[in-house]
């Protein structure tokens, strides 16, 4: 998993049909994930999700073991919210959907304008987020919540440990608390990030941010 330190916030698009959570022909979006917290959905997304499609929010459900990596023997939907362990930054999932379990990589299964709607969707919410009238999260609420019950961001990680992420491909734990770029090269242990076939795959270093929105 790559994703760019940059990011101020991240929309992760995956055909999520071989299930029965989510049961429309169509698209539907997840609720705000941060560092290891799954947030109330964004009402200035279900607003724009109005505004391309014309009909209600699609929303689906998550489970906290969606939110955590792949290879660590917990049933995940699909890999939708993987890049939300891999960074600090707000992550929401687009996922395209069906209204049937079937096979999201099958021949013939993509609908053109289902895809289509996906894509309008997620250029307006660039356009409105850039333009600061759009959040994905309540900041004053989520920073409440971890003053309430503490930061989460041990479920970003394969142990319950918080970790960094370096460029070879390593997952390096430094502990409990908040993954932060403070502190690389001496961690506790190291092993190969590794996906859900068990081969290694590419980890990004987390952004380094608290809890921020802002526009680029």
């Amino acid at each position: 998993m790559e994703v760019d330190e940059r990011m101020d916030a991240i929309i992760s698009i995956d055909t999520t049909k071989g299930n029965r959570i989510i049961n429309c022909n169509a698209f539907a979006i997840s609720p705000t994930v941060l560092q290891g917290c799954i947030l109330p959905v964004s009402p200035d997304l279900m607003d724009v999700m109005m505004c391309t499609t014309g009909k209600m929010p699609q929303v689906f459900a998550l489970s906290q073991q969606d939110i955590t990596p792949y290879g660590n023997d917990l049933y995940h939907l699909n890999s939708i919210l993987q890049p939300a362990i891999a960074t600090d930054a707000p992550v929401v999932g687009v996922a395209i959907t069906t209204e049937q379990m079937v096979a999201g990589c099958a021949t013939g299964a993509t609908h053109g304008v289902d895809v289509e709607e996906a894509a309008r969707f997620t250029i307006e919410v660039a356009k409105v987020f850039g333009a600061k009238k759009c959040s994905f999260y309540d900041a004053e609420q989520f920073h409440h919540l971890v003053e309430l019950y503490g930061a989460m961001a041990q479920f970003q990680t394969m142990r319950g440990k918080v970790a960094t992420h370096d460029r070879r491909g390593f997952v390096a734990a430094s502990g409990w608390g908040r993954p932060t770029h403070e502190g690389r090269g001496s961690h506790d242990w190291a092993v190969p990030a590794r996906g859900h076939d068990g081969r290694p795959q590419e980890q990004a270093h987390p952004a380094a941010r608290a809890g921020r929105v802002r526009c680029p």
